[in-house]
């Protein structure tokens, strides 16, 4: 990463979803049409293990020794091996999967068409689920909370499966950002954030539009806020 100098490569087929998960010792990746392989990265890549994964959504997640993965055919959650990449479980979701998972504890969250859901770690077990429609984006979690966007509308849910927060006519397909006690989203023409305790909303950036239709989410960096646009590619902004 210091120098930019190729390290390794391996091919992807070019049906293969190519989502990436890289941990300290290991990169996790969709290098075929309905397969996720794990590699060694300090042996040229070397694989450790592949298993069979249809429909992959989104990036899978570890957590306790296990890969867990948002899966399109059919609609579910699988947890797999570590160690080999053996299927573990598969727990079938209440919609089609449209965010990849995310993990707080022993909890697994996920988006799908007909919202949020949260199953146990270790067997798949359903603990709740939060209607909200159509997740879209990425889904974002800090401890306190889990935040997504559904069509236009800003959802903001504890880890209990309680509503905490909600917005309509924000920009969609955005994911929030978790920001301790605050969280950052987009409207169509303003970067705005809200007390999660409170609910009390600050306006951050006034004037987004000229700068194009923002493409990603934030990234606050020393006070500084990074994102893309249609218009200006990528831009920093302090906020108000």
């Amino acid at each position: 990463a210091g120098t930019g100098r190729r390290v390794a490569e391996r091919p992807v087929e070019d049906r293969a979803g190519g989502q990436l998960l890289l941990l300290k010792d290991r990169l996790v990746v969709a290098d075929g049409e309905a397969r996720m392989s794990c590699l060694r990265l300090e042996e040229g890549l070397g694989v450790i293990w592949t298993s069979s994964v249809p429909g992959l959504v989104g990036s899978p997640a570890p957590g306790d020794g296990m890969f867990f993965a948002a899966c399109a055919s059919p609609p579910s959650v699988v947890a797999f091996s570590g160690v080999n990449g053996a299927r573990l479980w598969q727990a079938p979701l209440a919609g089609e999967p449209k965010t990849g998972p995310i993990i707080r504890g022993d909890l697994i969250a996920v988006g799908t068409t007909a919202g949020l859901q949260a199953l146990e770690m270790a067997a798949g077990a359903v603990v709740w689920t939060f209607p909200c429609g159509e997740a879209s984006g990425l889904l974002a979690g800090d401890p306190a909370c889990i935040g997504a966007t559904a069509g236009s509308e800003l959802v903001l849910v504890s880890w209990e499966g309680k509503e905490l927060f909600r917005r309509k006519d924000v920009a969609g397909g955005l994911s929030p950002m978790l920001c301790g006690e605050t969280v950052m989203f987009f409207t169509p023409n303003t970067l705005e954030s809200v007390e999660v305790a409170s609910g009390a909303v600050s306006r951050l950036l006034g004037d987004t539009k000229w700068l194009g239709r923002v493409t990603t989410p934030a990234v606050v960096v020393d006070s500084r806020v990074y994102f893309a646009t249609e218009k200006k590619g990528l831009v920093c902004a302090k906020p108000m």
